[in-house]
Order: C-alpha cells, then structure tokens, then sequence
C-alpha cells in the first residue's frame, strides 16, 4: 500500500514526472527468474518507478530530493537514483512483465481508477486475491491511475511458479474478474484504460456508461 500510496503525494506537491510505474513484487520475481538476472529492484513487496525531466541540473536535483522526501515519508525500504546506464535496464525490465506473465495469464485486465483511489483499489485487488485464492500480479501507469491485473492460472510459491489444476480457477476466474471491474466502478473507473474494448469486455460497458 505504501508504495502506491505515494502517488497522490507526489502531485501534492507539484511534481509532474514525465513517467510513473507502479509494479508489484511477484512481477519483479518473475523477471528475475525467467532472464536469469537479478534486476535493479530488491527489498520491497512493491515499486515505483519515476522518471523526470527539467531544462536544469539543479531543478532535476530538486525534484529528485522532493520524491525521495516523499518516498521516505511513506516508510520506503530504498530509493534508487539509476545513472544513465541502468536506466535503460530498469525501463527494459518494466516492458517484459506482460510478456513474462502471460505464459500464466487467464485473462489480462486493463481497469483505470481516479489517481486518488488507485492504491484503495490495489488494496481490494490484494483482498480479492487473498479470498478467492488466486494469484493477481498488478502493475501499470500509476500516474494517470491504468492498472493492469492478470488474473492466474498458477499460484506463485517460494518464488516458484506453481501450475493450478483447471478445476482450482474455472469457477473462481469470472468471480474475480467481476469483482475487480465492480471495484473500478464503485471508484468511477472505466473497464478499460489503455487496451481497448473488445468481445471479452464488452459486456461490461452498461456498467461504466
């Protein structure tokens, strides 16, 4: 929560990054096992990665020291400043999750929340996860609220990737599903942010207009 939590802060205070991804644990995991390559992320169950830009190396320092402030504040293990040679390997790593993770992947959700509600909404995703015992890996564009949750046909264990039995998700996976659009909406979210509509989505559409 904590993690995610921060990003409401940071546009308190006037900050705009130019890029801000949210990313949970497990996808790091993931990645890490599948590239056989320990990543840049390490120590936390969640991250945040935050990219900015300005026309002087003194407001860039500024900037850097207020999310850092922020960060700290909101109880972060670590705050990683990437020089230019890691930051590609950082963004690079980023752009593999859904690549990775679809190998385990049901269905792949888009929903978009208000920024404001976006870590209440992670938060649900967490307890619907837990309920119905279910693996949902959630990472996305923090900044403008787009999450997306891949709903699992395999548990995650010890750092393991555990194949489940059909009979384990078959029923569960549409409760999920419902449960997680029905939590976008009672937060004036929309069903999709980013990917589009299409036949799977469709039926949610009465829902949100």
């Amino acid at each position: 929560h904590n993690a995610i939590a921060t990003v409401p802060e940071i546009f308190k205070r006037g900050l705009r990054p130019t890029a801000l991804e949210f990313v949970q644990e497990d996808a790091v995991t993931i990645a890490e096992k599948k590239s056989e390559k320990k990543s840049h992320f390490s120590g936390g169950k969640a991250y945040l990665m935050i990219e900015i830009n300005s026309a002087s190396e003194e407001e860039l320092e500024r900037m850097a020291e207020t999310i850092a402030e922020i960060c700290e504040q909101n109880n972060c293990v670590d705050v990683f400043l990437a020089e230019k040679k890691d930051q590609q390997e950082v963004w690079e790593t980023r752009g593999k999750f859904y690549e990775l993770l679809k190998e385990y992947t049901i269905e792949f959700l888009d929903v978009v929340v208000p920024p404001a509600q976006i870590a209440n909404h992670v938060d649900q995703v967490q307890r619907i996860s837990e309920k119905y015992g279910m693996w949902l890996p959630t990472y996305g564009h923090a900044g403008d609220g787009n999450l997306h949750t891949h709903v699992m046909k395999a548990r995650l264990n010890g750092g393991n990737v555990e194949w489940l039995d059909e009979s384990e998700w078959k029923e569960r996976y549409p409760k999920v599903r419902d449960k997680i659009h029905a939590d976008a909406l009672s937060r004036e979210g929309l069903v999709s942010g980013e990917h589009g509509i299409g036949i799977i989505k469709k039926k949610y559409l009465p829902l949100f207009f």
